[in-house]
C-alpha cells in the first residue's frame, strides 16, 4: 500500500510554484499507484508548463482510472508534442474504445512521437476500425511509428492487413520487418508462409528469429526443410526457433537434426530440441534423450523427462527413477511427471519416495 503521508505531500507539490518540482511530483504520483492522485493529476493536464503535463498524462495512463479517458483525449490536442504522446500512450493504457476515433485521428498528428504512440495503443483497444489507418501508417516516413503499426496489426489480427505486413517484410528497418514477421504468425493464414520462409535468410537475426517462431503457429509442412536448414543458423535466437517450430510440424524429417541440436552450445536450444523430440513421436529419440538427462542445465533435463513420458518410452523408466534423484527441482518434478504417464508399477516405490520432496512441484 503507498504511504498516504507520501501521496498527500505529492498532491500538494503539484500546486508549488516551481515547475521542476510540480513535474517531478507528477511522476511520482504515478508511480505510487494510489487513485486519490487521479483528480489532482487531471487537474494538472491544464498546468502552464508542458513538462508538468505531460507527466500528468503519463501518470493517468499508469493508474488506470476510467474517469481520465475525457481529459486525456481533450490532451491529444495540446500544444506540446510530448503532451499528445503521453496521452496517446495512456489512453491505450486504460483501455477505453471511447478513444479509438481520437487516437486514429492522432496518427495524422505532426508528431512522429504522437503517431507511434497512438498506433501502438490502437492495437491495446482491439477494435477493427483501426486496421485501415494503421495499414495506412505502415508506410509513414517515422520508423518507430511503422514498428508500432505492424505490431498493432498483429494484435488485432484482422486477416486483410496480411498483404501489407507481407509488403513491410521488405522495410528498410529491421524492426518493422521483425514485428511484421511476428504479426504474420499470430494471422494464422497459410498465405504467408513463403514470405516467412524467404525471411529466415534475412541479414537481420531479430527478422529470421521473429520469422522463425511465427513459422511454429502456422503448421505448415513446406517451413520443415527451411526451419532445419536454421537450425544451422549463427544465432541462438534463430536456432532456438527453429528448433521449436519443428515440433509443431509433425515433419519426421526433422528428427536427425534436433536430436543434433541437443549438442548445441545454447541450452535453450537444447530444450527446445528435446521438446520437440518428444511431439513429434519417434522413437529413434529416446537414446538421445536419455543421454540428455545428463545435461549441465536443468531445463534441458527437465524437457528430455518429459519428452520421454510423451514418447511413452518404457524403457526410460529406470533412467527417470534416478532422475528424481537429481539436484534440481526442476527435473525431478519432469521425471516425477513422466512417470506417472508411463504407468509402471516398478516406478511405484521411487514416486511414493517423491512424495515426501522439498518441492511441491516434484511431490503433486
Amino acid at each position: 500500500m503507498p504511504d498516504n503521508t507520501e501521496v498527500r505531500r505529492l498532491i500538494i507539490a503539484l500546486s508549488d510554484l516551481d515547475w521542476q518540482v510540480r513535474s517531478s511530483a507528477a511522476i511520482s504520483l504515478g508511480n505510487l499507484g494510489d487513485g486519490s492522485a487521479v483528480q489532482p493529476l487531471i487537474t494538472a493536464l491544464w498546468d502552464l508548463h508542458e513538462s508538468v503535463r505531460s507527466n500528468a498524462a503519463i501518470s493517468l495512463g499508469n493508474l488506470g482510472d476510467g474517469s481520465a479517458v475525457q481529459p486525456l483525449i481533450t490532451a491529444l490536442l495540446d500544444s506540446d508534442e510530448w503532451v499528445r504522446s503521453g496521452a496517446a500512450i495512456s489512453l491505450g493504457n486504460l483501455g477505453d474504445g471511447s478513444a479509438v476515433q481520437p487516437l486514429i485521428t492522432a496518427l495524422l498528428d505532426s508528431s512522429g512521437d504522437v503517431r507511434s504512440g497512438a498506433a501502438a495503443s490502437l492495437g491495446q483497444l482491439e477494435d477493427g476500425s483501426a486496421v485501415q489507418p494503421l495499414i495506412t501508417v505502415l508506410s509513414d516516413s517515422d520508423e518507430w511509428v511503422r514498428i508500432n503499426a505492424a505490431t498493432s496489426l498483429g494484435l488485432l489480427g484482422d486477416d486483410s492487413a496480411i498483404q501489407s505486413l507481407v509488403k513491410a517484410l521488405s522495410d528498410s528497418s529491421e524492426l518493422v520487418r521483425g514485428n511484421a514477421a511476428g504479426s504474420l504468425g499470430n494471422m494464422g493464414d497459410g498465405s504467408a508462409v513463403p514470405p516467412l520462409i524467404k525471411a529466415l535468410s534475412d541479414a537481420s537475426e531479430y527478422v529470421r528469429s521473429s520469422a522463425a517462431g511465427s513459422l511454429w503457429s502456422l503448421e505448415d509442412g513446406s517451413a520443415a526443410q527451411p526451419l532445419i536448414k536454421a537450425l544451422s543458423d549463427p544465432s541462438e535466437l534463430v536456432r532456438n526457433n527453429a528448433a521449436g517450430s519443428l515440433g509443431n510440424l509433425n515433419d519426421g524429417s526433422a528428427v536427425p537434426p534436433l536430436i543434433k541440436a541437443l549438442s548445441d552450445t545454447s541450452e535453450s536450444v537444447r530444450n527446445n530440441a528435446a521438446r520437440s523430440l518428444g511431439n513429434l513421436e519417434d522413437g529413434s529419440a529416446v537414446l538421445p534423450l536419455l543421454t540428455a538427462l545428463s545435461d549441465s542445465d536443468e531445463y534441458v533435463r527437465s524437457s528430455a523427462a518429459s519428452a520421454l513420458g510423451w514418447l511413452n518410452a518404457s524403457s526410460a523408466v529406470p533412467a527417470l527413477i534416478a532422475a528424481l534423484s537429481d539436484s534440481s527441482a526442476t527435473a525431478r518434478s519432469g521425471a516425477a511427471s513422466s512417470l506417472g504417464d508411463l504407468g509402471d508399477d516398478s516406478a511405484a516405490p521411487a514416486l511414493i519416495t517423491a512424495l515426501s520432496d522439498s518441492d511441491e512441484y516434484v511431490r503433486s
